[in-house]
């Protein structure tokens, strides 16, 4: 069961009240006939010489506070963030029973004090079960409160923290229409006897109820920037019961009704407002959790940007591109790499722009084998797809398996924002019956098409193996010279693993590494060469000249990794030189291994780093990052401007889920200067 600080806290202040009572109503009586008066009673009572000289008596009593914390560091082993996640349970309890919380203001103003007055910044303290620190430490809070003009909050803030009234809501919503009452421990709902998979049991059997062909088109007609829908949740929910489903309920009230139970669901799991400006200050201490609850986010609640069929085009071309694949792929699946091009061109012609496509087999009898390749019959589709936050044993995912078979015909569900998932098909499919190893392969054939894109751009680039002496000789990936600036741009094909997915903070933080961290510590080397030697001579000849332009660099992927993309990369990579991973005896020898080798790559990413800090301005340098998908650049590589539109992504944040938005209001940004200016 969960350790309960939030009581724990309350325990403590109740027995502080009580056996200060007669002194703290003393100094309430005071204050009010007279406030200096209580200034000069509580620094006297604690032997603080009276303010002199300007000081105020509330510095005073700080700094007194502070000390007394730092005389007892030694025995700190509690989470400062503990105080946090106290003050908001309270504030949810507060909300939760109609604002009647007896002393809740009390109670939440104590555990705010400490982070309010900027007391104490250090990550840990001393544990409330040495109650005789903790009953001190109350009362002299409390003290510092009277000492205050206004005191205690009078109300509890109801909107300091957006997530708040969103839980309060679903928590009184579930007790109200569903009779169950959950259990909030420390500001996290604490689920008990499997609450969680009866609330999406109920969901699904109402959702049973319900036109669910109807159900999915009106979800695919609200905007995709909606904040309050978890659309992909909805969506593969509603995909998984489409088999079960009576097909009687259609009305607008009943599908909005619908659509409130799965977001009161979700709300539990308070990953709802998302705001990047939280980001900003991402550091090692909270990068796992941010990084999680940054994932969570976009495999609940995001629609991906609508992608043109002309990108998912290319990357199949740069899945199976040589012809050596394509013979053995036409081989093994029974259709070729320019059959499944035709496919989606057809399909985009016959509905792209439809919630839900129909295959008419009159229309697609060319394309059977295909069809069968990536269909699945709707009895099995997102198999154990239930729980948002437990998703290691799903099986016959809709991503890996984009046409549904149900009652003799096929349908494809969300064609305009789940296109790419015929990609990621292909992918799994060749890796499991071909190679493998098609994920390293790609990585080459995308550097050949990136290179390709700019190349057909007149830009002045180089690509390929680099010498500085004879025994050193280093590969990049792209180089791109324009103007006053030199841009380097590294790929790394690793997308999230099963164990991220399912929300594993270990295996995000890994993956991202893996993706982010180690392309860039590529990146942080070769600017470092450049700048010290002054030039970079390519085995083809070619000769790349440093003249103090402006470096940037670029880690490519050709996996969307979302609203992380917006993230701030300077902190991200600060963050990341502070950590490693430890691991416990009882630990497995491919785990083991596998997070030594994270560490490694973490080990030459700090080495990079504390080289170029030694005679370079770092600031500058980590600024001058950006972490972008491929289908940025596929979806944009005839526009002649597209690298000038990526590198303004280093000026300007936006507060978006995907990249693709802020690049393209970055570009909405650009046309009206241009025209202001005509």
């Amino acid at each position: 069961m969960s350790k309960n600080y939030t009581q724990l806290f309350i325990n403590l202040v109740n027995d502080v009240l009580d056996t200060e009572k007669s002194y703290f109503n003393e100094l309430e009586n005071i204050k009010k006939l007279d406030f200096p008066s209580i200034e000069k009673k509580i620094l006297n009572d604690y032997e603080i010489d009276y303010p002199i000289n300007g000081n105020k008596a509330q510095d005073l009593f700080v700094e007194q506070i502070k000390q007394f914390i730092l005389s007892s560091q030694d025995n700190c082993t509690m989470d400062m963030s503990t105080l946090y996640h106290v003050s908001k349970q309270i504030h949810i309890d507060h909300l939760v029973n109609d604002k009647k919380l007896e002393k809740g203001h009390i109670y939440y103003s104590l555990a705010k004090t400490i982070r309010d007055y900027g007391i104490y910044n250090e990550e840990k303290i001393i544990d409330f079960s040495n109650k005789l620190f903790w009953k001190e430490l109350i009362k002299k809070l409390y003290l510092l409160n009277l000492l205050s003009q206004n005191g205690f909050f009078a109300n509890l803030r109801e909107d300091y923290n957006t997530e708040i009234p969103h839980l309060v809501d679903a928590i009184i919503f579930f007790k109200k229409y569903v009779n169950i009452n959950l259990n909030c421990i420390d500001g996290e709902i604490n689920f008990q006897k499997g609450q969680d998979k009866k609330i999406a049991s109920i969901i699904e059997k109402k959702l049973q109820q319900v036109d669910i062909f109807h159900f999915i088109h009106f979800i695919l007609s609200q905007s995709r920037h909606d904040k309050t829908i978890p659309f992909n949740y909805i969506i593969n929910i509603a995909i998984k019961n489409i088999h079960h489903s009576n097909f009687k309920k259609k009305n607008l009230e009943t599908l909005k009704s619908m659509t409130n139970y799965f977001k009161q669901f979700i709300n539990l799991f308070q990953l709802r407002s998302f705001n990047q400006w939280e980001y900003i200050f991402i550091d090692e201490t909270n990068i796992q959790e941010k990084l999680k609850k940054q994932i969570l986010h976009s495999s609940l609640y995001l629609l991906s940007y609508p992608l043109k069929t002309s990108t998912v085009i290319n990357y199949i071309n740069n899945l199976i591109g040589n012809s050596a694949l394509n013979t053995t792929f036409e081989k093994q699946f029974g259709f070729s790499k320019n059959n499944l091009i035709d496919f989606l061109h057809q399909v985009e012609l016959f509905g792209n722009n439809q919630h839900i496509i129909k295959l008419d087999i009159t229309v697609f009898k060319h394309f059977e084998q295909i069809i069968k390749f990536f269909c699945i019959d709707s009895k099995n589709i997102n198999s154990r797809y239930s729980v948002p936050i437990n998703t290691t044993e799903e099986q016959n995912l809709f991503v890996h398996n984009p046409i549904i078979h149900y009652k003799n015909e096929y349908y494809i569900i969300g064609f305009k924002y789940f296109k790419m998932y015929f990609y990621n098909a292909l992918v799994e499919k060749i890796k499991s019956q071909i190679d493998e190893d098609i994920t390293t392969k790609i990585g080459k054939n995308i550097d050949n098409y990136v290179e390709a894109i700019f190349e057909n751009n007149n830009f002045d680039i180089y690509s390929g193996k680099y010498a500085l002496s004879k025994r050193e000789v280093y590969e990049c990936d792209l180089v791109i010279k324009i103007d006053d600036k030199i841009v380097f741009i590294e790929n790394k094909n690793k997308a999230l693993t099963k164990n991220a997915f399912a929300g594993s903070n270990l295996h995000i933080l890994q993956d991202f590494i893996r993706a982010f961290a180690t392309s860039q510590q590529q990146l942080l080397r070769h600017e470092k060469h450049l700048t010290e030697k002054k030039q970079l001579n390519f085995l083809n000849g070619k000769v790349l000249n440093y003249n103090n332009e402006r470096i940037i660099k670029i880690s490519l992927s050709p996996n969307n990794w979302y609203s992380i993309m917006n993230n701030r990369l300077q902190s991200l990579l600060l963050a990341l030189i502070r950590i490693r991973f430890t691991f416990k005896e009882e630990a497995p020898v491919d785990v083991i291994k596998s997070f030594t080798d994270t560490n490694k790559d973490l080990d030459k990413l700090t080495k990079i780093i504390e080289e170029l800090n030694q005679s370079n301005n770092l600031d500058n340098i980590l600024f001058s990052s950006l972490f972008i998908p491929l289908e940025l650049l596929s979806e944009n590589e005839h526009d002649k401007n597209l690298i000038h539109h990526i590198l303004g992504l280093l000026f300007m944040k936006y507060d978006t889920n995907n990249i693709y938005d802020s690049y393209n209001e970055y570009k909405k940004l650009k046309k009206h200067a241009k025209e202001t200016k005509t």
